[in-house]
């Protein structure tokens, strides 16, 4: 793992919501894995927000986001102006280096979402 971010877009966060019209807004990072050699991928966030007509609707809890690492950068539809970088640390085997990640919020199509209602 690396320091690894999206580098802003042009879309505003609400564009983003409006333009998705029904999904599942994901907030945050509880963690996750990748496998270079199959080249996916698996990550837990933190919480979710159901989309219903380009609005937050009803919390989601449990959410997470699984796919192929190069189809799902290609599904990325549009990219929002507010990119946010959080550090944090990478580890396997007892041993950790301190890492960062970020990006702006995403509308993903196509994706592989897992969760459960509240």
């Amino acid at each position: 793992m690396s320091n690894t971010f999206i580098e802003n877009g042009d879309a505003a966060y609400d564009e983003i919501l409006a333009e998705c019209k029904d999904g599942i807004l994901l907030i945050g990072s509880r963690g996750g894995q990748v496998d270079p050699g199959r080249g996916v991928f698996q990550f837990n966030a933190e919480y979710g927000y159901l989309i219903e007509g380009g609005e937050k609707a009803g919390m989601v809890r449990d959410v997470s986001l699984s796919g192929e690492i190069l189809s799902t950068l290609h599904n990325i539809a549009l990219v929002g102006n507010d990119r946010k970088m959080s550090p944090g640390y990478c580890g396997k085997g007892g041993q950790s280096v301190p890492v960062s990640d970020g990006a702006p919020h995403l509308l993903l199509e196509n994706a592989t979402i897992g969760g459960r209602g509240e």
